[in-house]
């Protein structure tokens, strides 16, 4: 029976031996039911071959420690993100303002939301009809007002709410 992973980050060897605990090292069967160790550390992998006991083994092993920590030290610190200024995803799409839905190049929807790119998402699986979308990144603060000026400037058909021609009773079919 071929034991995939070992839990323990300790490196034992086939004869059975007491574990030798070295930090970053774990060990798992092959498939072919043979031990190997891999080195994990600050983003770095690398199989060391040979027993955990061999002087060959342990060269290895300083050796990837070592420039593991050189690695570690010289590394270009990451670049924070603003917290908010509108807050964008990873395709670059904004996630907090107003969406226009486009259906033969007519808007015939407008919404708001904190999470643009998920609530378009979530009305294309509901069945609401469109093929294109424009979004408008804004604060959280602007976000109700903005949608509220464009639904009554542009007076979208799927939208009911602050329409001119619904608060008035003058909606076709009505």
């Amino acid at each position: 029976m071929l034991q995939e992973s070992s839990p323990l980050p300790s490196a034992v060897a086939d004869s059975g031996d007491d574990p030798i605990k070295l930090p970053h090292l774990s060990r798992f069967r092959d498939r072919l039911g043979k031990w190997r160790y891999k080195f994990r550390r600050a983003g770095q992998q690398a199989y060391i071959q040979g027993q955990p006991d061999s002087p060959e083994f342990m060269a290895q092993y300083h050796s990837l420690l070592s420039e593991a920590r050189r690695s570690k030290s010289t590394a270009p610190r990451p670049v924070l993100k603003r917290r908010y200024c509108p807050s964008f995803d990873d395709r670059g799409q904004p996630l907090v303002g107003v969406y226009l839905l486009m259906f033969n190049r007519k808007v015939v929807y407008v919404g708001s939301s904190l999470r643009m790119p998920q609530r378009v998402a979530d009305h294309r699986s509901n069945g609401r009809p469109f093929d294109e979308v424009f979004y408008i990144a804004t604060t959280p603060e602007q976000r109700k007002g903005l949608e509220k000026t464009l639904i009554r400037t542009i007076n979208p058909l799927q939208n009911t709410a602050f329409r001119t021609d619904v608060l008035c009773g003058e909606e076709e079919g009505v």
